[in-house]
Parts: C-alpha cells; sequence; structure tokens
C-alpha cells in the first residue's frame, strides 16, 4: 500500500524530534474512505465520505512495533496486531480505496496523520470484512 504522512503529520514529526514541541498522539486509528487524499486533508473533509459500517462511521484503534532497520537498510514500524473492520451488514455502497491514521477515535475534531491508497479497490458485500492483518501497514524512512 503506497502512502504518505499529511502535511499535519510531517509537521508534527518534525516539531516532535527536532524542536521537542507538541505532543504525540495518545492513541493512534485506522479509518477507511472512498475518497483520494491530498497533503492537507482534514477530517472535516471526509465527513460524509468515510466508510459506514452498520450505519456507523467506524475507525479501529492501531499501534505499531518498535523501528527496526531492514535488510534494505531502511528503517520500518508495523502494525503490531490485525485491525478489522466489518462484518458489513449490507454490501458497501462505493468501493473502499483509501485508509487514514487520525489521532480522533471519532468525528472531526482530531487530525489525519497519514494516509495510504488500498492496494486494490474493496467494495464489501453483506458479512465481509476487511482486515489489515498485521505487519501490512508499513511506514519507512530511508
Amino acid at each position: 500500500m503506497a502512502g504518505s504522512l499529511t502535511n499535519y503529520g510531517e509537521s508534527l514529526s518534525l516539531n516532535l524530534m527536532f524542536r521537542k514541541t507538541g505532543t504525540a498522539p495518545d492513541a493512534l486509528y485506522l479509518g477507511l474512505t472512498t475518497a483520494s487524499f491530498s497533503e492537507t486533508a482534514t477530517l472535516n473533509d471526509l465527513s460524509g465520505i468515510e466508510i459506514l459500517i452498520g450505519g456507523l462511521v467506524v475507525r479501529r484503534q492501531v499501534a505499531f512495533s518498535a523501528p527496526a532497520v531492514g535488510g534494505d537498510n531502511r528503517t520500518a514500524i508495523k502494525n503490531t496486531s490485525d485491525v478489522a473492520f466489518g462484518p458489513w451488514q449490507v454490501a458497501a455502497g462505493s468501493p473502499v480505496t483509501h485508509a487514514f491514521i487520525t489521532d480522533a477515535a471519532s468525528g472531526t475534531a482530531g487530525n489525519i496523520i497519514a494516509w495510504m491508497q488500498l492496494d486494490e479497490a474493496k467494495t464489501p458485500g453483506a458479512g465481509d470484512m476487511l482486515v489489515f492483518y498485521a505487519n501490512d501497514l508499513v511506514f519507512t524512512l530511508d
């Protein structure tokens, strides 16, 4: 899955690392959407296009591993456990094309930190689940 930090995520990272300013989020949440992203995307931009499951907008908490240097000499973090969405009560009306990481469990009063485009769009049917297995969500620095 290809993705990127948003402008907010980049600023947060740089401020925390180099300026020792800002506050790291207490928790991170993964959400799904039918929308494409820009670097300036906000949760308000997703209002109405975030994926509904059983009539509710659903975000799932996600945790990441400690950074590790791989054989390609890139440092990476990965999700430590499966993150499951569903099962859908009825078939999704539009395909899921993107996922995002935010500091808000729900609503629009938070920030999108990163986003990624799914390798292929998914249109879940009734009873289907969409699962990001442990180690599926990978962020690297070169």
